[in-house]
């Protein structure tokens, strides 16, 4: 199978989606099945199976910048088509893939997070907030509308879009994540028990700690007799009061926050 990846970003990784395109370049070359090609804004030279969308001064001007990315996007994405005969178009933000999903059956759209589906039933068109959350929520809504499958980047989200639309439900398909693993790294084989480990060690990385699920992770751990020290890292400082009181029942955890980190 061969795929076009559309991403906005691609070599300043500075989130989950843009890691999630490096990797699937990197690692389908087309030797196992799947061979993926890439197509952003964000590359200073082309290579193979890597092409640039030239995006123009316009990209930051509200709201014509979304439909000026989703027809830059759309010309080249079909142009690279012709060539090579993708089996799918994939865009790694939905919204950017609309046009496109006009005109071919073959367009699939990720969603990433759930930010336009708060709730903007406040404000002023005034508050420029408002007026970007009100258009990319419109924009979503089509994307979700006209695409051939939509792909939610959790069950919570993917839930949250079926119950919004529940008459596009059955396009909308969970995203399956995994790490990458260095085979190099020597790995524990014996056999060790609890009573050996001074400290058991787990790391949260979640800068949406709520939706990461932190207080399930704290209740669970105060009802587990054992010594754990959890390092937190995503979560501006300012949350360090309110992350500390859900360990409050769990004297066996001694926290460690660490604030935002450099990818």
């Amino acid at each position: 199978m061969k795929i076009l990846l559309c991403t906005t970003t691609f070599q300043k990784i500075t989130n989950g989606p843009t890691k999630f395109a490096n990797f699937l370049f990197n690692k389908c070359d087309g030797s196992t099945g799947l061979e993926v090609h890439i197509l952003s804004e964000d590359i200073v030279y082309e290579d193979v199976r890597l092409y640039k969308c030239k995006i123009r001064a316009v990209k930051n001007l509200l709201p014509i910048a979304p439909v000026y990315r989703m027809i830059k996007y759309f010309f080249t994405a079909k142009k690279l088509n012709r060539y090579h005969h993708f089996d799918y178009i994939v865009y790694n933000n939905a919204i950017y893939g609309i046009v496109h999903s006009f005109f071919s059956q073959r367009v699939a759209g990720m969603i990433n997070d759930y930010n336009n589906q708060e709730n903007i039933s406040s404000g002023s068109l005034f508050n420029y907030s408002y007026l970007k959350k009100t258009i990319f929520k419109y924009f979503e809504k089509n994307a979700i509308k006209y695409s051939a499958i939509i792909i939610a980047n959790s069950d919570y989200l993917a839930k949250q879009l079926a119950h919004k639309y529940p008459k596009y439900a059955n396009k909308i398909l969970r995203l399956y994540k995994g790490i990458e693993l260095n085979e190099n790294l020597q790995r524990n084989l014996y056999n060790w028990t609890f009573e050996e480990i001074a400290e058991i060690k787990i790391l949260f990385v979640k800068n949406d700690f709520i939706t990461g699920g932190i207080q399930v992770l704290a209740k669970s751990l105060s009802m587990i007799n054992l010594p754990f020290r959890v390092t937190i890292v995503g979560p501006d400082f300012k949350f360090s009061k309110q992350i500390e009181s859900y360990f409050e029942a769990s004297p066996n955890v001694r926290l460690n926050i660490k604030g935002q980190q450099s990818q």
